[in-house]
C-alpha cells in the first residue's frame, strides 16, 4: 500500500508542476506581448505591419585545452 501512495503522490505533484509551468509560461507570454504596443496621440487607428525583427542568438565555443 505504501508504494501505491507514493505513486499517487508523485502523480499529483507532477500534474501540478505541469499545470503550473503551463500557466507561468502563458503569463510570461502575455506580459511580453503587452510590451509590443505603440501609443500615439490622435483619434485615428490603423494596423501597421512590422518591418523589424530582432532574434538574439548566443554562440558558445568550448575547448578542452
Amino acid at each position: 500500500m505504501s508504494f501505491d501512495r507514493w505513486n499517487l503522490s508523485a502523480l499529483i505533484i507532477s500534474i501540478g508542476m505541469v499545470i503550473g509551468g503551463f500557466l507561468a509560461g502563458n503569463g510570461i507570454a502575455r506580459v511580453r506581448a503587452a510590451d509590443r504596443v505603440v501609443t500615439v496621440k490622435g483619434i485615428s487607428e490603423r494596423e501597421a505591419r512590422a518591418d523589424l525583427a530582432i532574434w538574439p542568438l548566443r554562440i558558445v565555443a568550448a575547448d578542452n585545452d
